[in-house]
């Protein structure tokens, strides 16, 4: 039962990142032994609390089978292993995890003695709500043949689907999540609590969570049975959440709340409307006092809805709050400055849609939050001037941030009206910047454009940043649309001496068999001088049969016509090749004139620059290139705006 044996395939999101996950350390042992004192009096275990812990982490770096050898010592042990083993845990719908909530369930009914051995919940700190699919398939495997079925589900007849589906709701409402949130509501020392689950929440869930002790809640993609409105007896009069993420539906009128509709959710990724701002403003009223972080995203279906935030007429305030994202998020002028409370270190504000005119109109009457340290404005892709003219006085009255991030803007509204605000003597404190040019549109797929050199100039007097990422185009377009002319951006930039991370993103290059903007579809080298750069790193060169390289070790013709794979391939793999090693000549001549360059972004690889015999070289971190969201979420993006982009 040991919950580091849960596997959640959902660790990365959808551009293969390893998703943020807050590391919680195992609590000390006086504390899991729930005011017991400890039993066994070896010298070991008479050690500080403190001590014992750090003894512990040594263990972790040896894996399960120490903690499994530790716990087998004596009951004080067992314990100690079982802070490590159930710090967090995660209810996936696993066989296991219908175990473990039943027996944590079970602890919470026995009547707390000191007769009783010391119970697993005193361990947990952090808990996780997110049946996987497949185990609800698994589960429930003919309910899963009657729905999905594509030869077997025509043989079902709806009374016999409707007599699985009683049985399955019988199983996860009935059994399953009532254990759940028994198990929830005897950890005595619960920090979090993450709610990705598909069916339906209904009261009894939020009467579980919001009476925890938990300080973290996160309800991601909840599907909310009906609009409740957190109250007492439903929940405390005040609610001390530290953060919240908040991304909740309610069930749509096109789902009748039974489990086959639930299932469908999860394994079609069904999703029904509409919103509830009743909910969001109670919640929010609830914990307002103590909220220290808030992310709220609006379903993408709801996008644009209109945000009848707050519900009543007694203004939202928040003391605390230090970071807010407000994804897609509808609301009304006059309720937007609420939330910009002087508190604020990081605010990101995302999301524009036509229905969203106006949104954006009170930020001039803002006074400047002068503990702001990072600000992303990602809410202009669509935007039209009069929407963008409200946006620009807020950034300049926040000239003091170290951190600012804005587009994706269509590209006259960039040269024209963002790049100008950007004064070197406004800006002194900024070291992180993301400037984003929207491009050309998915109507003109093959068209290229080249960001003004008056633009590049502009920026390159900003003297104070370390971090530069500069995007040209839609991020979901198939083609690249940047026509890049790298020595008057290397020119350009050039005075910055300090910069420390540079990304060029979406960018292209000429391509003599087609358009620049499909350049990285064709791969066709272009002239003897390509086929020589090609090889002109053989170090960096794996000779493998994926490669395109025979066993003899020898290439194939790359100019061969001939269609076979092996021919194609090969010519494919030394364009790569032929391209990475013109980047890397890029990134080592960016590096020859900003003295402080630690890595490059450029033609889709990512470059860090090393100190060589013969002056800077460039070395690729990845043995293929790689989409820019991907790589940049680790290198630019998580560390300084981990909770933005």
């Amino acid at each position: 039962m040991c919950c580091t044996g849960f596997e959640f395939p959902e660790g990365k999101d959808e551009f293969g990142r390893e998703l943020e996950h807050e590391t919680r350390r195992p609590l000390l042992l006086d504390a899991t032994l729930g005011g017991r004192p400890r039993a066994s009096g070896c010298r070991l275990l008479s050690l500080p609390a403190e001590v014992l812990a750090e003894i512990l982490d040594a263990l972790l770096y040896d894996g399960r089978a120490a903690l499994a050898a530790l716990a087998l010592v004596n009951s004080d042990c067992r314990q100690l292993a079982r802070s490590a083993q159930f710090v967090e845990i995660r209810f996936d719908y696993s066989p296991r995890s219908h175990q473990l909530a039943r027996h944590l369930s079970q602890e919470g009914t026995v009547v707390e003695a000191m007769s009783q051995p010391p119970a697993i919940a005193t361990c947990v700190r952090s808990v996780k709500v997110a049946s996987h699919r497949d185990w609800v398939a698994q589960a429930h495997p003919q309910l899963f043949d009657a729905v999905f079925g594509l030869q077997s589900a025509a043989a079902y007849s709806a009374e016999q689907r409707h007599r699985l589906e009683e049985e399955a709701h019988q199983v996860y409402y009935n059994e399953y999540r009532p254990a759940v949130l028994r198990a929830i509501s005897a950890m005595p020392h619960l920090d979090s609590v993450d709610w990705h689950d598909g069916p339906a929440m209904d009261a009894s869930c939020f009467e579980a969570i919001t009476y925890s002790p938990a300080q973290h809640l996160i309800l991601r993609q909840a599907n909310l049975r009906e609009p409740y409105v957190l109250e007492p007896p439903l929940s405390p009069a005040v609610i001390p959440l530290r953060s919240l993420y908040l991304k909740t539906q309610l069930q749509g009128h096109g789902s009748s709340g039974s489990f086959q509709d639930e299932l469908a959710r999860k394994l079609r990724h069904w999703t029904p409307t509409p919103d509830c701002n009743v909910f969001a403003e109670s919640i929010l009223r609830r914990c307002a006092a103590t909220l220290e972080r808030l992310t709220w995203h609006t379903p993408d279906h709801l996008i644009g809805q209109e945000g009848a935030l707050p519900a009543s007429h007694e203004p939202l305030e928040f003391p605390r709050l230090r970071h807010l994202v407000l994804d897609w998020i509808g609301l009304q002028p006059q309720h937007l400055l609420s939330f910009l409370s002087p508190s604020l270190r990081r605010l990101r504000l995302c999301g524009y849609s036509t229905k969203m005119v106006g949104r954006y109109s009170a930020l001039p009457s803002c006074a400047p939050l002068h503990n702001l340290e990072a600000l992303a404005i990602l809410c202009l892709r669509r935007a039209p001037p009069e929407e963008v003219d409200p946006i620009l006085p807020f950034i300049e009255n926040n000239a003091h941030v170290r951190e600012l991030a804005v587009g994706p803007v269509k590209n006259e509204m960039m040269d024209t009206r963002i790049i100008p605000l950007l004064s070197p003597k406004a800006f002194t404190n900024l070291t992180w910047l993301l400037l984003w040019w929207a491009g050309l549109g998915t109507e003109a797929l093959y068209d290229t454009f080249e960001i003004p050199e008056a633009s590049i100039a502009a920026i390159g007097q900003l003297v104070s940043l370390r971090q530069l990422l500069l995007v040209g185009g839609e991020h979901y377009a198939p083609t690249c649309q940047w026509l890049i002319d790298h020595d008057m951006v290397r020119a350009r930039l050039a005075a910055l001496s300090n910069l420390q991370r540079l990304a060029l993103c979406r960018d292209t290059y000429h391509c003599w068999t087609g358009p620049a903007a499909s350049y990285y579809q064709t791969r066709v080298l272009q002239t003897e001088a390509d086929l020589d750069l090609a090889r002109a790193r053989p170090d960096l060169d794996e000779a493998s049969d994926d490669d395109g390289v025979r066993a003899d070790g020898q290439e194939d013709d790359p100019w061969s016509s001939d269609d076979s794979d092996a021919g194609r391939i090969d010519g494919q793999v030394l364009w790569e090749r032929a391209h990475r090693n013109r980047m890397l000549t890029q990134a080592e001549r960016y590096a020859a004139v900003m003295p402080n360059l630690e890595s490059v972004y450029c033609g889709q690889w990512l470059m860090a620059i090393e100190e060589g015999g013969g002056g800077k070289v460039a070395v690729p971190l990845s043995k293929q290139r790689s989409d820019w969201w991907a790589w940049l979420g680790d290198m630019y993006v998580v560390q300084p705006f981990g909770h933005f982009l």
